[in-house]
């Protein structure tokens, strides 16, 4: 099921629901395109509509952030005023969303209504690899720079060793012939490529990956566990990539603008 957090249709569902439905349109032969909307990715999609369309347009929409589930859940229980006047916003608005922002770090089981859970691109992978390993699906991985795709495959095939890889590339190519197309195109761009060339492709399965492949690769570390599943994964990614700071306050502010927004 999915709901509309700020005109993006995200889904609601647990990662297990979803493993189901995916091994069910896998069944029906039914082409899947999997996107992993975070803050900056709905934040894009308020001036983009191009690029939310493209979201909108994907079979399954993973909420890959905290932030995520922080949005759905300040609009459904605080809903913005209407007509257009920023009066609406109101003194007790304001400090629902200076509650809900500190309930993110101290305690983030009263932001998971109605999204129950965080299912980042860089976990759901390895959900992927061992279905395709279980199935004797083959996986291509395209993007990436230098040899960070080629990487990325050996780590993969280091936990699942039967994992068919049948390639890897850092150019853009529509010379793929596999089951799972996994794509590190950078956000945006590797949305908008999978949704243009998903149907002529023989793949029966695609998903946008951004930075996975350089974790995969270990060329930049990790978010530890507890990190993760408190929702700091990105003061994490700020912490190990500083430059990052305009790109993660861009989509921080941006989304808390966005929500308190009225609505017009």
């Amino acid at each position: 099921m999915k709901i509309s957090v700020l005109g993006v249709k995200i889904n609601n569902d647990t990662k297990n629901t979803l493993l189901f439905l995916i091994k069910k349109l896998l069944a029906e032969n039914q082409k899947i395109f999997i996107v992993t909307p975070y803050s900056e990715m709905l934040v894009k999609a308020q001036s983009d509509r191009g690029f939310r369309d493209v979201l909108n347009s994907a079979t399954f929409a993973l909420p890959d952030g905290i932030g995520v589930l922080w949005a759905a859940h300040f609009l459904k229980f605080s809903p913005p005023a209407r007509g257009g006047d920023y009066e609406g916003v109101g003194v007790k608005r304001v400090l629902k969303l200076i509650s809900s922002l500190f309930a993110v770090i101290f305690a983030p089981k009263k932001i998971r209504d109605p999204i129950p859970e965080k299912i980042s691109g860089s976990d759901f992978v390895w959900d992927l690899a061992r279905l395709a390993e279980e199935r004797g699906l083959s996986v291509f991985l395209l993007g990436g720079f230098g040899d960070t795709s080629a990487l990325a495959a050996q780590k993969l095939r280091s936990r699942f060793p039967n994992l068919k890889i049948a390639g890897t590339s850092n150019q853009i190519t529509t010379d793929i012939n596999a089951d799972f197309l996994f794509v590190a195109l950078g956000p945006v761009r590797q949305e908008t490529w999978i949704a243009e060339n998903l149907p002529k492709l023989p793949i029966k399965l695609a998903i946008g990956l951004g930075g996975t492949f350089d974790y995969l690769a270990s060329k930049r570390p990790p978010a530890p566990q507890i990190w993760r599943k408190t929702g700091l994964e990105w003061l994490w990614r700020l912490l190990t990539q500083p430059w990052r700071l305009w790109r993660i306050s861009k989509g921080v502010l941006g989304l808390i603008f966005y929500c308190l927004r009225p609505k017009v």
